[in-house]
């Protein structure tokens, strides 16, 4: 069980760090030091994991990975509003 905590407490951190960044594209509308398709990979490879926890009932990493690959999709679509991708 304890690890199933610290994997959720672990997501929510990063969906926390991935919620400044979006603060920061809204703000400067464009997108600096970071590369689009390393978060197209981190979307594909969390929404398997967003089913694989599921499955396996470890409920604290689930909710921690999909609010992470939620606020990942809402950064790509910003990223596409104010950039598009070259």
């Amino acid at each position: 069980m304890w690890q199933d905590m610290t994997k959720g407490v672990l997501e929510l951190a990063g969906a926390g760090v991935l919620m400044f960044n979006i603060f920061r594209i809204v703000k400067d509308k464009d997108l600096k030091g970071v590369s689009f398709y390393y978060i197209f990979f981190s979307v594909v490879a969390n929404a398997y994991a967003t089913y694989f926890y599921y499955f396996l009932n470890q409920w604290y990493a689930f909710w921690g990975v999909l609010t992470y690959t939620t606020l990942a999709l809402a950064w790509m679509l910003l990223v596409l509003i104010y950039k598009g991708v070259k």
